[in-house]
């Protein structure tokens, strides 16, 4: 046994080690495996790419290489007390502490004055904070916040010393601040330059505006205009008759204390002070001027000059005199005289010069004069003639003023060049994927040449061999020329090298404290070779999960060995969460759900709910435990029971039972599901009974989006087939599509396409009806297909959305739809309606106001009108 052991020693002794060591404990990482197998490369990469770590050291023991790694503390704990406006969420990211980050190079004192500032932002002008950090042995923080937020403070005007020419309201309205809404300081600062502005243009060349704090001052009467902030502007303003309903439905929401104790007189207000330094009041006349208006000649004018002088005078006389030669006045004579009542700017016009163009005719030019138009006509031209192929058209003028006659003449001297076509683009290789994406452009050809055609055509060549993991590929380009009399015809052949394909590497993970390492593998793509696809599914694959918080990926480029090698860095979730949400709309009243969510049971993705939720229409209670990725990032499962009371217009529905859900990612948009579900459903009022039912079928689903949380533009397909037995037997169809597009910044567009079937004897509840907030919102609820409800449904709505004005937007749309025993039926009996709303993003959420008018009458009496309110979104 001694002659083994010492073998043992001397081989070990014989091979040198990599160790890693730290002045606090690393995240539970697989870095030492990775060191076995990869060697330093890669670790060394990933331990510089990592945010708990400050500082790398290498040094060598004997034989042996010791990586140190100075590491940041890890916040462990934050406690925040005394806060209710301000969630703990906002707080931690405000001051950039988090629970399960690194604590970096924070201060203390830094942060408290950063959370003053925003809370003095918010209204709350008498806020502090107490900050604490405690740092273990082992590099754990905990981070106590003591926040006293004190009473929130709203507009209540302004106050003005030394300003003398103008009423306080006035000056208040051109100050921008809204009375009545929540104190801002930072709109209170940006008030001193709206002042001054002001004051120029009425005049007062030689004032000032200074910015000189808070007057603080509780209220000993009712203040109702915290329900309508900025009403005085709807006076002057369209758009801004709209703002004081939101704003104050955006006070009331966020703030139902501090609102209501403003309206029995016992809350906060305060008034920037300003002061006003307006000096001489100069009334800036102009003389002579029959061509243009005093305002346009008055913005020519430097009305930021620190005063009257030559200077300005002469400065302003030049501006006025460029101004008008510019239009052609080349005669034009400018005087002023300075005095007591103001200067006066005195303006000898002269006569327009015409315009005689020479040379060139195609370009359409004004009959006077006129700089700024020739110049835009011109480029107009030339963009226009350019687009047509004609790259190296040029323009060029020559002026000559007769003042005799009072014209100038114009000679446009126009060089054409030859057009240039595209005649194709053609691939000297064999590689057929990429033929096929050169292909498609050459398809195209010939055309006319665009330069951004080609620049597209590259980065596709480009983006296909990083997407296929050819990360060294790259191509050359040879440019057949040839030409005629009137054209030049380019011909592009390109040559593509896609240099050796790289592999993946091994997968290095840091920060999986509670997920088993397995999990991860399971959630991340994993192929031979590198590529784009398998990238973007493996981040999306770990956000899906729910188990983190956070989740970083990486790559390290290996020239030598042809490797990539991934960095999956995670910051996992609690797992144990309390959830609770609220909303509104005029329909279901208020609506509340809570409940809670144990993540990641057993390290292994496994998620255990507990939930409930009320409104006026529905009472539901639920219990599910589901895995998104059940031991591969291909499947999912599920298992829940549930409990629900529905509340309709002809009868009541109490439901209990369980389900059971097994699905298949097809792709990383696309899955599909085959469910089980046995339930026992009571109904009341129209078609009362008692059903015992058992339901089996699968659901695909297919959602394409360009952000997680706020997309713009999305794709949601999805289709329900189901087979029921028990008590009653039939099927049950249902297919729902629907689309949200952004076509230009402030435009998008959004259309929904539903429909449904089901079989003679479907009870009540598995009937269809339509009518209310969620569709066909110009009738009643559930009007359509009452009183026993259709078998089959028809439903589409097209929408489109302007942003007025951040955060303000309008919608117009239209909604057809119907209910019914039979497509047939439902199709030629049609209803319509159109509406309109509006909307405004608020720290409460999102408010929508629907007006919706029914176009199709219903055997129901229906309202001319229909109007919703609704806080949050309604799916």
């Amino acid at each position: 046994m001694k002659y083994i052991l010492l073998l043992l020693f001397l081989i070990s002794s014989a091979f040198p080690k990599v160790f890693i060591e730290s002045n606090y404990p690393l995240r539970n990482n697989n870095f030492s495996q990775i060191l076995e197998k990869e060697g330093l490369a890669p670790v060394l990469w990933a331990l510089q790419r990592l945010k708990d770590v400050k500082d790398i050291r290498i040094s060598t023991v004997g034989p042996d290489t010791v990586i140190y790694v100075e590491r940041y503390p890890i916040v462990k704990e934050v406690e925040i007390e005394g806060n209710w406006f301000v969630s703990d969420e906002e707080i931690e990211n405000i001051v950039l502490v988090r629970e399960g980050e690194a604590l970096v190079n924070f201060d203390p004192d830094s942060a408290r004055e950063t959370l003053k500032l925003f809370y003095s932002r918010e209204g709350f002008l008498d806020a502090d904070v107490d900050i604490k950090i405690d740092i273990d042995e082992r590099g754990y923080a905990r981070v106590k916040f003591k926040v006293r937020e004190g009473d929130l403070y709203f507009f209540k005007g302004a106050k003005f010393f030394g300003a003398k020419s103008f009423p306080e309201d006035r000056l208040t309205y051109e100050t921008g601040l809204l009375i009545g809404d929540v104190f801002n300081e930072e709109a209170a600062r940006k008030g001193v330059r709206n002042l001054y502005d002001f004051y120029r243009k009425k005049g007062f060349l030689e004032s000032s505006v200074y910015y000189d704090g808070i007057e603080k001052e509780k209220l000993s009467s009712s203040f109702p205009r915290v329900l309508f902030p900025g009403v005085e502007g709807a006076k002057r303003s369209v758009l801004r008759s709209f703002i004081p309903l939101f704003r104050g439905m955006s006070n009331l929401i966020s703030h139902p204390i501090a609102v209501t104790k403003a309206l029995f007189g016992s809350g906060s207000v305060a008034f920037p002070r300003y002061i006003v330094n307006e000096g001489s009041h100069y009334n800036i006349v102009f003389e002579g001027n029959s061509h243009f208006d005093g305002k346009t000649l008055l913005s020519l004018l430097d009305l930021d000059t620190p005063g009257v002088d030559i200077f300005f005078l002469e400065k302003s006389k030049n501006d006025i005199i460029r101004f008008y030669r510019d239009k052609g006045f080349f005669d034009v004579k400018v005087d002023y005289a300075f005095g007591e009542r103001g200067i006066r700017f005195l303006i000898e016009e002269g006569q327009r010069y015409s315009l005689k163009v020479l040379g060139f005719k195609g370009i359409r030019l004004p009959d006077d004069y006129d700089r700024e138009l020739i110049e835009q006509r011109v480029q107009s031209f030339l963009d226009k003639v350019r687009s047509e192929g004609y790259l190296t058209a040029q323009v060029k003028l020559y002026e000559d003023i007769n003042r005799e006659r009072k014209q100038v003449y114009l000679v446009v001297d126009y060089i054409r060049g030859k057009r240039v076509w595209l005649r194709g683009v053609h691939y000297t290789g064999e590689d057929q994927r990429i033929e096929e994406i050169i292909g498609r452009y050459n398809a195209l050809t010939p055309r006319i040449f665009e330069g951004n055609y080609i620049e597209e055509l590259n980065r596709d060549i480009m983006d296909f061999l990083k997407s296929e993991g050819y990360l060294d590929g790259d191509f050359s380009v040879k440019i057949d020329v040839s030409e005629d009399k009137d054209n030049m015809y380019l011909t592009y052949f390109y040559s593509v090298n896609k240099g050796e394909r790289y592999r993946y590497g091994e997968l290095l993970v840091y920060g999986n404290e509670k997920t088993h390492f397995k999990e991860i593998y399971y959630t991340v793509v994993k192929e031979e070779f590198y590529s784009t696809q398998a990238e973007e599914e493996s981040l999306w694959n770990l956000i899906q999960s729910e188990n983190y918080v956070g989740v970083r990926t990486e790559n390290f480029v290996d020239r030598e060995s042809k490797r990539v090698y991934r960095l999956v860095e995670v910051r996992e979730d609690k797992r144990g969460l309390f959830e609770l949400s609220g909303g509104y709309n005029t329909e279901e009243k208020l609506k509340v759900e809570g409940g809670v969510k144990l993540k990641n049971l057993f390290g292994v993705g496994i998620i255990l709910s507990l939930k409930g939720a009320k409104s006026q229409k529905y009472e539901t209670y639920e219990a599910e435990l589901s895995d998104k990725f059940l031991f591969s990032r291909k499947y999912f499962a599920s298992i829940s029971a549930f409990r629900r009371l529905e509340f309709h217009n002809n009868y009541d529905l109490e439901s209990d039972g369980h389900l059971v859900s097994v699905g298949y990612r097809l792709s990383r948009w696309f899955s599909m599901s085959a469910f089980y579900s046995g339930t026992r459903n009571d109904v009341s009022g129209t078609g009362a009974g008692r059903f015992n039912l058992r339901r089996f079928g699968f659901f695909l689903v297919r959602e394409i989006r360009d952000d997680l949380v706020n997309p713009k533009n999305l794709t949601h397909n999805s289709f329900r087939v189901s087979r029921v037995s028990g008590d009653r037997e039939y099927y049950r169809v249902e297919v729902n599509n629907f689309i949200l597009r952004e076509v230009i910044k402030g435009l998008s567009v959004n259309g929904k396409l539903a429909g449904g079937w089901t079989g003679k004897e479907a009870p009540i509840f598995d009937r269809f009806f339509l009518g209310g907030l969620r569709d066909m919102k110009g009738y009643d609820f559930e009007s359509i297909g009452s009183p026993e409800g259709g078998r089959t449904f028809l439903f589409g709505r097209l929408e489109l959305l302007f942003v007025l004005r951040e955060p303000l937007w309008l919608g117009l749309y239209t909604d057809s739809g119907n209910a019914a025993d039979t497509f047939s039926e439902a199709l030629h009996n049609l209803k319509y309606d159109v509406g309109t709303a509006v909307g405004v993003n608020t720290p409460a959420g999102f408010i929508r106001l629907d007006v919706a008018k029914p176009l199709s009458k219903v055997e129901e009496p229906t309202s001319k009108f229909k109007v919703y309110l609704s806080i949050g979104f309604v799916y």
